[in-house]
């Protein structure tokens, strides 16, 4: 079984990792007041103000490196030199 969006190795969801996340209520695909410019400005300016007064952590600190093996085979190496060296 897949597992969806966000969803970590132990069933957790990522955004639950957020101590806060009971807080959030904004629904986009219910608010639909989201579409007026003016409020689009306020949550901007809200979005802005807040990034100002926190410290942003590595969320993704706790979960493992993915495994990556097409980016390690020989045809994407060659080709990685091939545009390095058009340059």
């Amino acid at each position: 079984r897949r597992r969806g969006a966000g969803a970590m190795a132990d069933g957790r969801l990522l955004f639950m990792d957020n101590e806060y996340h009971a807080l959030v209520d904004a629904l986009p695909y219910i608010d639909t007041q989201l579409g007026s410019v003016e409020v689009a400005r306020q949550v901007k300016d809200l979005i802005d103000e807040e990034m100002t007064q926190f410290e942003p952590r590595d969320y993704l600190a706790d979960l493992p490196y993915p495994a990556l093996p097409l980016f390690n085979s020989e045809v994407l190496k060659s080709e990685m030199e091939r545009m390095d060296g058009d340059h």
